[in-house]
C-alpha cells in the first residue's frame, strides 16, 4: 500500500512539473544534448577540426606502414609504432580537450536558459519517457551556444605538437638535477 501511494505521488509530482502550476508554459525543458553539440557552430568547427586533424596523422601513419611493409627492420617498426602512438595520443587527446571545452559552456548555457525562462529543470531527452513537443528546447540552446563566444584554441592546439617534441627534448639535462634534489632534502 505504502508503496502505491509513493508511485501515485511520484506521478503526481511529475505532472506537475511538465503541466506547470502557472498557466499553459512548460516549467521543465527536454534538450536532445547529442543534436545540440552537432548542430551548433562550435560543435561542427570541433568536428572539422578533429576530422582534419585524423586524416593528417592517419597519413603520417600509412607512410610509415607502407616504409615498413618495404623494408621490415626494428627502425622502420619502431617509426611505424611511433606513428600509430601519436595518431592515438593526439587524436584522443584533442577529442578529450574540445569535448570538455564544449560541454563547460554547454552546462553553463543550459544553466542561463533555465533561469532566464523561469523553468525549475532541464532534462535530457534520452531519461525522458514521453513529453508535449512544447518542452523541447534543444533548437533555442543550439541558438544561444551560437550566439556565445567560443574559443575551441584550435591554432594553439595546432602548435603544441609541433613543440612537443623540442619540449620533451630540453627537460633530459634537467633530470638530472631533479634527481640530486631528492638527496639533498633526505640529508636533514
Amino acid at each position: 500500500m505504502t508503496k502505491s501511494l509513493s508511485a501515485l505521488g511520484v506521478l503526481v509530482l511529475t505532472a506537475f512539473l511538465f503541466t506547470g502550476c502557472v498557466g499553459d508554459k512548460p516549467q521543465v525543458g527536454v534538450v536532445d544534448a547529442a543534436a545540440v553539440f552537432k548542430q551548433c557552430k562550435a560543435g561542427q568547427q570541433a568536428m572539422t577540426y578533429l576530422q582534419e586533424r585524423a586524416k593528417a596523422l592517419q597519413e603520417k601513419v600509412q607512410e610509415a606502414q607502407k616504409a615498413a611493409e618495404g623494408n621490415q627492420n626494428e627502425q622502420t617498426m619502431q617509426a611505424f609504432q611511433k606513428a600509430v602512438t601519436e595518431y592515438q595520443a593526439t587524436l584522443g587527446g584533442e577529442q578529450q580537450r574540445l569535448v570538455t571545452l564544449l560541454n563547460d559552456k554547454y552546462t553553463a548555457v543550459l544553466e542561463k536558459y533555465r533561469k532566464d525562462n523561469g523553468l525549475v529543470a532541464v532534462l535530457s531527452k534520452e531519461a525522458v519517457m514521453a513529453y508535449d513537443p512544447a518542452a523541447d528546447i534543444t533548437n533555442k540552446v543550439v541558438e544561444a551556444l551560437d550566439k556565445e563566444n567560443i574559443d575551441l584554441q584550435l591554432n594553439k592546439a595546432e602548435a603544441a605538437p609541433a613543440e612537443a617534441p623540442k619540449a620533451e627534448a630540453a627537460p633530459a639535462p634537467a633530470e638530472a638535477p631533479k634527481a640530486d634534489a631528492p638527496k639533498e632534502e633526505k640529508k636533514p
